[in-house]
């Protein structure tokens, strides 16, 4: 299991690291996919914290966060694990991981943000506006061809970035609180349930949801 995160932390190290996978990518699609790869594989492991990554503005998302892993007390929260006044490792939540992808990735989400957001400087996206984005296909074996790296993962109230596919399973980076933070989960197309993941979430998951799909759509990306 990776390490967590510990604040301070060489966060110019690792925005170096960060840039010099972007610049890897030769379009979009391949920037957000080589960004989540970085998160899973080239970082440690952050914390999952209700509200993280939605930020005041664009240039607050730009690289990493060189306050991830210091005490935060979480302003507001529709968790009851993380209610408000508790003070836990600043991180990402699910859909402020995504937003972060993207917006590193320079792909412009201004125009999925509600003016409400706008007005209050809530620059994220929550996980009900990616299904803005592009064609929503269940995730199931019959479309296992449709799916791409690059596309969103989604369910009800989560979200991840799809960075393998085969006709067997795809894996997704996401950030959950079952996950203990960002997580790299496989799923399968024919079960459409986790088969493994680098956390022991699958436990967790199982134990708790039992019976429930783990991500059951994906959102074909126009990037």
């Amino acid at each position: 299991m990776r390490k967590y995160l510990k604040y301070p932390y060489d966060y110019q190290l690792y925005n170096q690291i960060l840039l010099k996978e972007i610049n890897k990518g030769v379009d979009c699609r391949s920037r957000v996919v080589r960004i989540a790869n970085f998160m899973i594989k080239k970082f440690p492991k952050i914390s999952y914290f209700w509200g993280g990554g939605h930020e005041y503005n664009k240039s607050d998302l730009l690289g990493v966060n060189k306050f991830w892993g210091a005490n935060r007390r979480i302003s507001e929260s529709g968790l009851e694990k993380q209610p408000i006044g508790m003070i836990c490792p600043y991180g990402l939540d699910c859909s402020g991981f995504v937003t972060w992808c993207l917006v590193n990735a320079n792909y412009e989400i201004d125009d999925y943000l509600s003016l409400e957001k706008k007005k209050s400087g809530n620059y994220a996206l929550d996980s009900i506006d990616f299904l803005e984005m592009g064609e929503i296909y269940s995730l199931c074996e019959s479309n296992c061809k449709v799916a791409q790296v690059g596309d969103i993962a989604w369910m009800k109230g989560h979200v991840g970035i799809i960075v393998k596919v085969n006709h067997k399973y795809l894996d997704i980076v996401h950030v959950s609180l079952s996950g203990a933070g960002s997580n790299l989960t496989r799923i399968s197309w024919e079960a459409r349930a986790i088969i493994k993941d680098d956390v022991g979430e699958i436990n967790k998951f199982n134990k708790t949801r039992k019976g429930k799909k783990y991500f059951t759509h994906f959102i074909k990306m126009q990037y």
